[in-house]
């Protein structure tokens, strides 16, 4: 049962949750030299536990509207379990426990923490919930971007009172869209299953042949924010572009890939988004 619950927090997707609050907490470290222990850990395990609730409620509501019936995916667990809600009671058992979590954060930012921790735990539910389900309409992509890229940056930097800044949003920028990218390769996909059980991703709402270029065009605009810190603090920056590059040179024949060849790239952004986050953050030790 262990091993189940294990597979089902998805341990592949995390680092895409905790990644955008390693990262900016070094980066405020490294130039503001602001840094608590206590709000640092409470962030990473209530960051933790909240993708983990979304990705067990993610499975019993994937199940429950049919979802995973022609999945061509990874097998989910609902898939085999007898008793179907099993991941709906550990998806709120966690996000109880993430509330407990958060208690440092909350006695430290206030109200506006608060509201980010609401909208955090009802978007887990919401994420695939409901008819107005995020992950069933043509707006998860605009939630991920925000919620894995600005709202960390703009939380992190409430929490340790100093102002968002130019640099602040280039990266909560780079979080979003690096994160995206996964989200991009999963309903390339899974468009094609995803009409037959009327889920409206935006893949589904404009198209497969449309939405494949947001892939390039998001590689491409997250070299554009890595030129940001070339210009601001040093030409060695450049070496971020080289993975950015890679990527594109594999997305050359782009039109011609098959669905399941795109969905391949999941591993590699995984790598792209954590090869790169060390680059930057490597440079941003030497450099100052």
């Amino acid at each position: 049962m262990i091993s189940s619950f294990v597979s089902a927090a998805r341990p592949k997707t995390l680092p895409a949750a905790i990644i955008p609050i390693v990262m900016f907490s070094y980066f405020l470290f490294i130039t503001k030299s602001v840094f608590e222990p206590t709000l640092f850990l409470s962030l990473v395990v209530s960051t933790l536990l909240i993708q983990i609730a979304t990705n067990f409620y993610n499975d019993y509501f994937d199940y429950v509207k049919g979802a995973d019936e022609i999945r061509q995916g990874p097998q989910r667990l609902t898939q085999t379990l007898s008793d179907k809600k099993t991941f709906l009671y550990a998806g709120i058992v966690t996000n109880l426990v993430t509330i407990l979590v958060s208690i440092p954060l909350v006695a430290k930012g206030g109200s506006l923490i608060v509201l980010i921790g609401c909208l955090s735990l009802l978007l887990s539910v919401m994420y695939t919930a409901t008819k107005f389900a995020l992950a069933y309409n043509p707006v998860s992509e605009i939630f991920v971007f925000l919620f894995f890229g600005i709202i960390p940056v703009v939380g992190i930097s409430h929490l340790y009172d100093v102002s968002i800044t130019l640099d602040s949003l280039t990266l909560g920028c780079m979080f979003g869209v690096h994160s995206n990218l996964l989200l991009l390769a999963n309903n390339i996909r899974d468009v094609d299953q995803d009409r037959k059980v009327n889920k409206r991703t935006l893949a589904v709402y404009i198209g497969r042949d449309l939405y494949l270029w947001l892939i390039p065009i998001s590689v491409v605009f997250i070299m554009t924010l890595d030129a940001h810190f070339i210009y601001h603090y040093s030409w060695k920056f450049i070496v971020c572009l080289i993975p950015s590059l890679f990527i594109l040179i594999k997305l050359k024949n782009i039109k011609q890939m098959t669905n399941a060849e795109l969905g391949s790239f999941l591993p590699i952004f995984a790598i792209y988004y954590v090869l790169t986050s060390i680059l930057r953050g490597g440079l941003l030790c030497f450099i100052l």
